[in-house]
């Protein structure tokens, strides 16, 4: 699975999901500054899930032409850079479907529901 990490994802999690064996590209690293229907772009175009933790997408998403193949928002401000990360990795630990989904990540809460 390939990840695109929009720019508010902290780095150390893009490190530690590179570290975990993914492949994730970064907006910070590559194209700063960009507006989110860009950054939606390049996540299809890669045929990534894109990570975020700018919720706007969450409205927005039904407004963009070609979709990712996924989306991930997360729902809180990180106590540290790490735990976006990691709150992935132990729900795709636990089997969450992220492909072809919306899913809404917070501490103690997931929401996930197909494309429509």
């Amino acid at each position: 699975m390939r990840f695109l990490a929009d720019e508010n994802l902290p780095l150390a999690s893009v490190h530690l999901l590179r570290n975990r064996g993914f492949v994730v590209l970064a907006v910070v690293e590559t194209s700063p500054g960009i507006p989110d229907g860009e950054v939606w772009a390049l996540a299809a175009k890669h045929d990534a899930v894109l990570l975020t933790l700018d919720l706007d997408f969450g409205q927005l998403y039904r407004s963009y032409g070609e979709r990712p193949a996924g989306l991930v928002l997360f729902r809180l401000t990180p106590a540290h850079p790490e735990e976006p990360a990691r709150l992935l990795l132990q729900v795709m630990a636990e089997g969450l479907v992220l492909e072809g989904h919306l899913t809404v990540l917070g501490r103690d809460k997931v929401r996930s529901r197909p494309w429509r």
